[in-house]
């Protein structure tokens, strides 16, 4: 399975679940919105890094890197707060998930947000790392 597909099976396992919020997850090469398209939350998964390592002589395992960024423009302290904790439950949800027999082993939920966009551009950032592991 190659890293598109990886990062495809994330989106389908991503909209099959119901949210602390509401959305629609899609993947995305280039994350990039406009603030206008940001009033609702938007749910980018971004192949992000493939690295091999050999095990054997007839076994190499594929440690594939998966972003999921959680973007909304936002003027409310609440409704930061509800973005955290709708990263902190993506981030929760997905280690021991399968993705089509690649296993999601770890995730990293660093930044927690991007302050900077929320100063210059008053839009919350987050960004949840997969790390899934297949042979």
């Amino acid at each position: 399975m190659g890293v598109l597909s990886i990062a495809d099976a994330v989106v389908t396992a991503l909209n099959a679940r119901s949210w602390k919020m509401g959305f629609t997850a899609t993947r995305a090469l280039r994350p990039i919105y406009e603030l206008s398209d940001l009033s609702a939350v938007q749910i980018a998964v971004v192949p992000k890094a493939v690295e091999r390592e050999r095990l054997s002589r007839a076994a190499v395992q594929k440690n594939t890197t998966i972003d999921i960024g959680v973007l909304k423009r936002t003027a409310s302290a609440a409704e930061y707060d509800t973005l955290i904790e709708l990263c902190e439950e993506i981030a929760d949800y997905f280690p021991g998930v399968s993705l089509d027999g690649h296993f999601c082993q770890k995730t990293i939920y660093d930044p927690i947000y991007h302050p900077e966009h929320v100063e210059e551009l008053n839009q919350f950032t987050g960004l949840v790392s997969l790390e899934i592991k297949g042979v």
